[in-house]
């Protein structure tokens, strides 16, 4: 829950709240207040497939680590930019903003999934994501209008979304990392006998491999005896 409601609170932070702020607190009309926005959301948008790409080749916990900890450090210099009254330092404000949604709101959908098993993931996952969006996220706008109004102070909203991601961040320490790894409850999956068979040679000491949330844990026993050329057949497949 920690994990979305900090991705969430700075993914609306830049999709619902930013037009707002850019027309009542920036002077932009209407119109340009939600223009402004456009070029960036389709700039991160055709940047998600590599941060999956990325999160595929070194793992979730780095490229949500990544997503943190340049919301912590670009939230300043975004604002600042966003307060100079371009156009242009608009845009880079509001794609500064941007940057770590692309990393942290997208993978996600990867690194929730693989904390539960099989028997109750999607129920555990709805529950758990859906609740934090509904009371972080939908309310982002809520209390960051909120926190300029008690300070006066602009820079509110970046002192907020840092302060999530700082918690994130502790979140993220304590994530398990999934990639590449079988989801809790489920058995590996291979594309070729002898896939299969390497698999049960390295099955006690496979970083990747953790016998003990297998769903049939019976079954690696099955194949090692098969291995070995005892009864039964290999069954990891």
């Amino acid at each position: 829950m920690i994990l979305a409601a900090a991705a969430n609170t700075v993914a609306y932070a830049l999709t619902s709240y930013m037009p707002t702020y850019l027309t009542t607190n920036k002077g932009y009309s209407e119109v340009e207040g939600t223009l402004l926005t456009i070029p960036v959301l389709v700039g991160m948008a055709l940047c998600i497939p590599f941060t999956g790409l990325l999160s595929d080749r070194i793992g979730r916990r780095p490229v949500l680590w990544i997503g943190a900890a340049s919301t912590v450090a670009l939230a300043v210099p975004a604002f600042l930019a966003i307060a100079a009254g371009s156009v242009p330092a608009t845009l880079l404000g509001l794609a500064l903003i941007a940057f770590p949604v692309a990393f942290s709101v997208p993978n996600l959908a990867s690194a929730l999934p693989a904390l539960f098993p099989t028997e109750h993931r999607f129920s555990a996952m709805g529950i758990a994501y859906n609740l934090a969006v509904a009371i972080f996220g939908g309310t982002a706008p809520f209390i960051i209008a909120a926190l300029i109004g008690l300070t006066g102070d602009d820079m509110a909203i970046a002192y907020y979304l840092m302060a999530v991601a700082a918690v994130a961040a502790v979140a993220i320490y304590f994530l398990p990392e999934s990639v590449r790894r079988h989801l809790p409850g489920s058995m590996p999956n291979v594309v070729s006998q002898e896939a299969a068979r390497k698999l049960v040679e390295t099955q006690d000491n496979n970083p990747l491999l953790d016998v003990e949330t297998l769903p049939f844990e019976e079954n690696f026993e099955i194949a090692r005896a098969s291995h070995k050329g005892g009864p039964g057949k290999p069954t990891v497949m």
